[in-house]
């Protein structure tokens, strides 16, 4: 019992350090660099986040279902290794490529093929040490690599680099370096045995598990990072830079629910086969009050936060009570969708993301982007009509 709270704890510790690691260097970027400067670091992490968005859906998801058995660990280990440095290397050769067309940078095109490879490469071998029962080392590797960046950006700054693409250089380095160790670590756990699987099924059906997610994903994407990109030329690099920043303090309510919907997903398939209804109705209500709790205690802990330690004006402050209140509907209405994804109707949760986009887009196509508050507008709009949209696709599904 005691070792699997303490593999449970770990677990936590690697995935606080390596959103830590993100919310971090944002918030480092958008207090100690420029405007300019921070709004370039924030534009190539939008990049180099769909690299790892794609890498979630169409490599991680179907290595998890197909890692159960021993015996086929290892060889679905090489494999997802192999596809997550080559969707990974073609990912970042177009966004590099774009980036290049928009700002004609080679150095910050650069960057962001490593960033686009290093991330998602980084993700998936963190991982994949859970597989092989290593979370320990897990939470040491990530807490070390949230460490040794945090150290490396502070000692940059006092010895005066101010550029944005000297700090993204060293964490493609140490993450670089850190993802070789895991490598190493991962060549003496996972076993090859012999295995006649025909390759061309084996991709098929990491295609088949991984596509709807990765559609519904990719909707998030263009909106939460996407919307960043496009609006670059068109907003101040303070709205920019703040509200990457407000989303990134907000995340902390995120990480509740992704926890929760972790818990939550066995729970509501098991509910759902038996057929016990008025179980599913109480486990809503309890998900849904806790929720709210949470969310509250969150968005007063983040505005404190930021009051006590740093000057914060009325437009800032509204900017992270957007930001938070975004993080807060998507999460205390994201029900309907782990009620849809535990009843497998994943084409569904895409469609109502789909459906989400399209609307938000139409309607700031048409009411246009001037005024200071149009980017967190857009995500909280995206929020709430995909909420919406999630609660009547499972209404008109009831019977399925």
């Amino acid at each position: 019992m005691m070792l699997v709270k303490l593999m449970k704890l770990c677990k936590y510790v690697d995935q606080f350090s390596f959103a830590a690691l993100n919310v971090g260097m944002i918030f480092f970027a958008s207090r100690f660099l420029d405007n300019y400067q921070a709004a370039k670091y924030i534009i190539i992490n939008s990049y180099s986040s769909f690299s790892l968005v794609v890498i979630v859906s169409l490599v991680i998801s179907p290595f998890w279902v197909f890692s159960v058995e021993r015996k086929t660990q290892g060889y679905h280990y090489r494999l997802s290794l192999k596809l997550t440095i080559l969707i990974s290397f073609i990912s970042a050769t177009l966004l590099s490529s774009f980036m290049f067309y928009r700002e004609q940078d080679w150095r910050y095109s650069l960057l962001i093929f490593g960033l686009s490879v290093c991330y998602p490469l980084y993700d998936f071998l963190r991982r994949s040490l859970y597989i092989v029962k290593k979370e320990f080392i897990s939470a040491i590797l990530s807490a070390l690599l949230l460490l040794v960046s945090t150290l490396s950006y502070c000692l940059m700054y006092f010895c005066g680099v101010r550029e944005a693409g000297d700090y993204l250089s060293a964490l493609i380095f140490i993450m670089s370096f850190i993802s070789l160790i895991i490598i190493f670590i991962n060549n003496k756990n996972y076993h090859s045995y012999p295995f006649g699987e025909d390759l061309k099924k084996i991709l098929l059906e990491y295609w088949t598990i991984g596509k709807w997610s990765a559609a519904s994903m990719l909707c998030f994407w263009i909106i939460t990072q996407g919307s960043f990109i496009y609006l670059e030329k068109v907003i101040d690099n303070e709205q920019l830079v703040f509200t990457r920043l407000a989303l990134s303090l907000a995340g902390i309510i995120a990480i509740y629910f992704s926890a929760v919907e972790n818990k939550l997903m066995p729970e509501i398939r098991g509910i759902i086969y038996s057929g016990y209804s008025n179980l599913l109705i109480s486990l809503w209500r309890s998900y849904f009050k806790n929720g709210l709790i949470i969310s509250f205690v969150c968005t007063l802990f983040v505005v404190l936060f930021y009051m006590i330690f740093f000057d914060i004006n009325q437009y800032q402050l509204s900017i992270i009570l957007l930001m938070c209140l975004y993080q807060s509907i998507s999460g205390v209405f994201k029900f309907s969708s782990f009620h849809l994804k535990a009843k497998k109707l994943h084409r569904s949760v895409f469609f109502c993301n789909l459906i989400s986009v399209i609307i938000v887009v139409l309607f700031y196509m048409g009411v246009g982007t001037d005024n200071s508050f149009s980017l967190p507008l857009i995500i909280l709009a995206n929020g709430i009509v995909s909420s919406l949209l999630y609660s009547y696709f499972l209404n008109i599904n009831r019977g399925v």
